[in-house]
């Protein structure tokens, strides 16, 4: 499949480059991480049918360790995308120590989560839903519970940061 994409200064530029050779690039550990990078964010915003790419989740569930904060993003968001039941275990393992709030790893784990939904992760969701979260991944993670039919109480100790009249859920401070 050939991509003609274009992007602005900010953005990538991605023309005659097809999705087998941005693959390669992602996985190729002899190329620089700019280089890897630049190939990941290729797959990721390309717009392309996910379940072509399916088969890589092994490889892609292998950067979720790189040390570049990018690249997992990237990695945890085509996880999702291409509903990975096998990733789901170690994005979990992944929230404790998730960086937070608009920039942060924390709510793309979430929406992988939800996207890939296996209910597996309810549990750890609504552990972190009991510790201080900013509204953002508050809201990230209501909205988790939610897709995956979360139907008990759910506990956060501090209900300001709630709209409580968005999510069907019982939401308690506690």
């Amino acid at each position: 499949m050939s991509l003609k994409l274009k992007g602005t200064s900010y953005h990538w530029v991605m023309l005659e480059t097809t999705m087998e050779d941005a693959l390669d690039t992602c996985f190729d550990t002899s190329q620089t991480e700019k280089k890897r990078l630049e190939a990941l964010s290729k797959v990721n915003t390309a717009g392309i049918d996910f379940r072509l790419i399916e088969a890589y989740d092994l490889n892609f569930i292998e950067l979720l360790d790189s040390p570049n904060t990018k690249v997992r993003i990237n990695a945890i968001e085509i996880l999702g995308h291409i509903k990975s039941e096998s990733a789901v275990e170690p994005l979990i393992s992944m929230i404790p120590n998730a960086t937070r709030g608009v920039m942060g790893e924390l709510s793309p784990i979430l929406c992988s989560l939800w996207e890939i939904n296996d209910r597996r992760a309810i549990g750890p969701i609504l552990e972190l839903v009991k510790t201080e979260l900013e509204s953002g991944d508050m809201d990230t993670a209501m909205t988790a519970l939610e897709i995956l039919q979360f139907k008990g109480e759910v506990i956060v100790p501090n209900l300001g940061i709630i709209n409580l009249n968005r999510y069907d859920l019982k939401i308690i401070e506690g």
